[in-house]
């Protein structure tokens, strides 16, 4: 599986598609604001996403339900990671902070 994001400012999604037949899996619906980063866990259980609505979120891989809303940044979230146990997430902000 694989992720995109942003494909027009108005679109405020992450999009799931799968790896063999590239056909779209699923929608992730919540952000505010247009998504502009999304990254797979080391595991694929988990699925981070970062948006120009200043939020981050966590969303269950399997079930594709957002688990959690991280907020903090004053800008917009471009860039996210995790770390490959899962324990720790990585955002990178407009706002010149991590």
């Amino acid at each position: 599986r694989f992720l995109t994001v942003g494909e027009v400012p108005t679109d405020f999604t992450a999009k799931v598609w799968a790896r063999v037949d590239e056909k779209q899996d699923a929608v992730l619906e919540g952000h505010a604001g247009m998504v502009l980063s999304a990254a797979f866990s080391l595991a694929g259980r988990i699925i981070l996403t970062g948006s120009e609505d200043r939020c981050a979120k966590l969303w269950d891989a399997e079930t594709l339900t957002c688990t959690q809303t991280l907020e903090g940044h004053r800008g917009a979230i471009k860039a996210v990671s995790l770390h490959p146990d899962d324990k720790f997430v990585l955002t990178s902000s407009r706002d010149w902070s991590a």
